[in-house]
C-alpha cells in the first residue's frame, strides 16, 4: 500500500515565523493559492481514503483533494496533530532558544530530543507512540493508496518509521511517498 503524506499548506502563523503547535490557525492567502496547484499535481493519483489532523490547516488542506478525488468523507485522526509545544505554542520560534541547553528547538526537533511536556506540551516519546500507533492501525486496512495531511513533526516520525532517517523541517505542501 502506498502512503502518501503531505504537510499542510501555509497558515498566517508560519508566514510570521510563530509556533502553531495545536493552535487552530489556518489557511494565508498564499497557502490557499499554493493549494489549488497541490490538488492539480495531485490529479493522477488514486486515493482510496484520506485521513487527516483535525487542526483546521490540515482540514483546509485535505477536503479539497479528497473532493477532486471523489472522496466524500476525510478520516480525522488526532493522532497525526502536530507536536503540543506547551507554553511555546504561539511564540516565535527563536523565543525558546534559551529554555534548551542542548540547543536549539529547531535542532531538538531535527534530532528527535525534545521534550515540551516539561512546559505543558509532549515529549518526543510520546509524539511518537501515538504516530507508530496511527501507522500499525493503517496496516489493518487493505487499500491501495492512502492520503495523510499532517504536519511537519508528525511527518519526521514517518520517515524514522519507513526510512529509518533522521530529518529536518519541510516546506508547506511537501509531498513525502512510503510504502506500507
Amino acid at each position: 500500500m502506498k502512503l502518501l503524506v503531505i504537510r499542510h499548506e501555509t497558515t498566517l502563523l508560519n508566514e510570521k515565523k510563530l509556533i502553531n503547535s495545536r493552535l487552530d490557525d489556518e489557511l494565508s492567502e498564499t497557502g490557499k493559492k499554493d493549494l489549488i496547484k497541490l490538488v492539480a499535481k495531485l490529479k493522477n493519483y488514486k486515493f482510496t481514503k484520506v485521513y487527516s489532523s483535525p487542526l483546521r490547516r490540515a482540514l483546509q488542506t485535505a477536503e479539497p483533494i479528497a473532493k477532486d478525488h471523489n472522496i466524500l468523507t476525510v478520516i480525522k485522526d488526532e493522532r497525526i496533530m502536530e507536536v503540543d509545544f506547551g507554553i511555546f505554542t504561539g511564540q516565535p520560534w527563536d523565543s525558546t532558544d534559551h529554555y534548551f541547553h542542548q540547543g536549539n528547538s529547531s535542532e531538538m526537533l531535527n534530532t528527535y530530543s525534545y521534550d515540551f511536556s516539561k512546559y505543558n506540551g509532549e515529549s518526543y516519546l510520546e509524539v511518537k507512540k501515538r504516530v507508530y500507533e496511527f501507522i500499525e492501525d493503517l496496516k489493518k486496512i487493505n487499500d491501495e493508496e492512502i492520503l495523510i495531511v499532517a504536519h511537519g513533526g508528525v511527518i519526521r516520525w514517518f520517515y524514522l518509521y519507513f526510512k529509518d532517517e533522521m530529518v529536518g523541517m519541510f516546506p508547506n505542501g511537501s509531498i513525502h511517498e512510503f510504502e506500507l
